[in-house]
């Protein structure tokens, strides 16, 4: 099974809130990854607070995992996905639906905290390794 971790997580990871950081010891780095999505969200927060050592932190977490990209299936399945949830007047932030997107596209698990806006999106595997 391969996880895609969201923001939340990896940020959580990064500050050792939760068992996040003990579930990620037990699996192998080519089980994990992250979307470009999360990665540009990450460095935005990096930049945003100034600060080397968070700078030093993200690019230790990101360099051993692979950086899924937000390619083409992902979005037409983003369109499917915020058309639903906007019918249904239950609207997410369009980053998470972005990373749910290709979560789906690449039969990914997202790890997220965030179950309350991933969980709307139908055909999505979550789990919350809080």
């Amino acid at each position: 099974m391969k996880y895609l971790l969201d923001t939340s997580t990896v940020s959580y990871a990064l500050r050792g809130i939760g068992g996040i950081n003990e579930r990620l010891r037990r699996l192998s780095p080519a089980s994990v990854a992250i979307s470009a999505i999360t990665e540009a969200e990450l460095w935005y927060g990096v930049e945003k607070r100034n600060s080397n050592k968070l700078r030093k932190l993200v690019s230790a977490f990101i360099q051993p995992l692979e950086v899924i990209p937000f390619d083409s299936d992902a979005a037409r399945c983003y369109g499917v996905i915020n058309a639903e949830i906007q019918k249904n007047g239950t609207p997410i932030d369009m980053a998470d639906a972005m990373i749910a997107s290709i979560g789906i596209t690449r039969k990914m698990t997202v790890v997220t905290s965030n179950v309350r806006h991933f969980g709307k999106i139908k055909g999505l595997k979550l789990e919350n390794w809080e």
